[in-house]
């Protein structure tokens, strides 16, 4: 009896630790950062984030004649985000969209926070030349 009930515990004790580390069957990003986020900018021009579940990243341009996307990766190590962009969609003035291959970081040394409905992100950019401390605000698209 004693055997029995050891027995059933240890399997227990098993099962339980396979559902507790139980993994992202993809690998893809899970976190409250999956979504989409919006920066309203002066002039009626806005910039939109959207962070999806598979690690693909885009943002998006909005206002005035010429809308502009642009599409990559990212990735997230704590509160850390590091995204990389890979291509640009633009129309440039045309009716075509031009499609230009791109290698860019944006928010360089990027660190994020949500609070509430509200995505911050602190990043370093280079405004004249000079590294400067940037933090940029995006509300949740609903």
């Amino acid at each position: 009896m004693k055997r029995t009930l050891s027995l059933l515990s240890l399997t227990l004790c098993v099962s339980l630790l396979f559902v507790a580390c139980k993994k992202n069957k993809d690998g893809a990003p899970n976190h409250e950062l999956v979504n989409q986020w919006q920066e309203n900018l002066s002039g009626g021009y806005a910039r939109k984030l959207t962070f999806a579940a598979d690690g693909k990243f885009s943002i998006e341009y909005i206002g005035g004649n010429e809308n502009s996307v642009s599409n990559g990766k990212y990735t997230v190590n704590g509160n850390s985000l590091k995204v990389i962009l890979t291509e640009s969609l633009s129309k440039q003035g045309t009716p075509n969209v031009v499609r230009t291959e791109i290698n860019y970081e944006i928010f360089e040394k990027g660190t994020y926070k949500i609070e509430g409905s509200v995505l911050k992100i602190r990043y370093i950019s280079y405004p004249a030349d000079a590294p400067v401390q940037t933090e940029a605000e995006y509300n949740l698209v609903k």
